[in-house]
């Protein structure tokens, strides 16, 4: 692979692993445990033509302005694009390798489908599945059954070559999520579609001409439980810019709302659609860099205020602070809705002191 073009994209076929009865169920490691392979290279039921994966070099990627299909099986946008099929490369593939996985996979799937606002007949085999195991059936028949795919049962033994895999090397490398059970999966599935949802509701309430973005949460408090505690300028910038959502480190936190925003952690950021992630002045822009980056963020996308006003520009920067009346109105009125005329202005006051 490291000697392929970067100014092309690649295909490569599968070679397609099955569940069997002479499955190790105590091996982990699932090259070493599924051996057997259908004989035929896999074929799309719609016209015949083979099953691929795409392997594609970023920057020709971009550069072509190209669109991958669902599954990433093919790529298409610019009819100039250089495409080769390589026959010395297969991807090994494993579309079902227990009875849990099946029923996660399926569960989580259906989840994402329902979701989405685009024709999804092409994931009908997970809703199949979905009508098996609600009906009762041993999952063990089933996931073998799903293995298959419908492809007709013609296999081989053809486990994949370890000798080169240097002695100890063949381990689990991520045993927490190996290990993480159907509901964890589930829940986290879950997640991401109300953050989803989440992000519908935001976008529609956002002003025009301005990206969204991420602001960091600049106070958190402790009295029985964690609760967040911006500052006055957190509240002001929430007013006046396209606040997205709030980032903190704390877990205890993570999914409530504050100043109506939700508060996610870094695992969380990359379902919320961001420009920047915006450091208020209340707080050091390089400690939150560097807690950043060991979180695995890119420090260029990491912010304080005058920063962000800088890449806004005269125009947008006039336009967002006209916002801030409007904004903070808005917020006056849901404030009166949730504690009336009195708490309101109690609401206020204690702001105020706050400074």
């Amino acid at each position: 692979m490291e000697k392929l073009s970067l100014d092309k994209i690649y295909y490569v076929n599968w070679q397609w692993y099955v569940m069997t009865e002479k499955d190790d169920p105590k091996e982990t490691f699932i090259p070493r445990r599924l051996k057997y392979c259908l004989k035929r290279t896999v074929w799309n039921y719609s016209d015949g033509t083979p099953v691929t994966k795409v392997i594609l070099p970023a920057r020709y990627f971009k550069e072509k302005k190209l669109t991958m299909s669902m599954g990433h099986h093919t790529v298409y946008g610019d009819k100039s694009i250089a495409i080769e099929e390589i026959n010395n490369i297969k991807l090994a593939h494993y579309r079902a390798i227990s009875e849990e996985q099946l029923v996660y996979k399926t569960c989580c799937y259906t989840m994402r489908d329902i979701a989405t606002m685009g024709n999804n007949i092409e994931t009908a085999q997970r809703t199949n599945q979905l009508a098996k195991i609600e009906s009762g059936i041993s999952m063990h028949d089933a996931a073998i059954e799903a293995s298959y795919a419908g492809y007709p049962k013609e296999i081989t033994e053809n486990q994949i070559d370890l000798s080169f895999c240097e002695p100890g090397s063949l381990t689990i490398k991520y045993s927490e999520l190996s290990s993480e059970s159907i509901a964890e999966r589930i829940m986290r599935t879950g997640q991401e579609m109300a953050i989803r949802s989440y992000n519908l509701e935001r976008k529609i309430k956002e002003y025009m001409w301005l990206e969204p973005i991420v602001l960091w949460l600049d106070g958190i408090r402790k009295t029985d439980v964690f609760l967040p505690d911006p500052s006055n300028e957190s509240t002001f910038l929430v007013a006046k810019y396209n606040v997205r959502a709030y980032l903190t480190m704390q877990e205890e936190i993570k999914f409530l709302k504050c100043n109506y925003r939700l508060l996610v952690n870094p695992e969380q950021v990359k379902f919320i659609p961001h420009q920047f992630i915006v450091v208020p002045s209340t707080c050091d822009v390089e400690d939150v860099r560097m807690k950043l980056h060991d979180s695995g963020f890119s420090t260029d996308m990491v912010i304080s205020v005058s920063e962000y006003r800088k890449k806004l520009g005269l125009i947008k920067c006039f336009y967002s602070d006209l916002l801030l009346i409007p904004g903070m109105i808005v917020r006056i009125k849901k404030y009166i809705g949730r504690n009336g005329i009195n708490g309101t202005i109690k609401k206020i006051r204690e702001r105020l002191k706050k400074g």
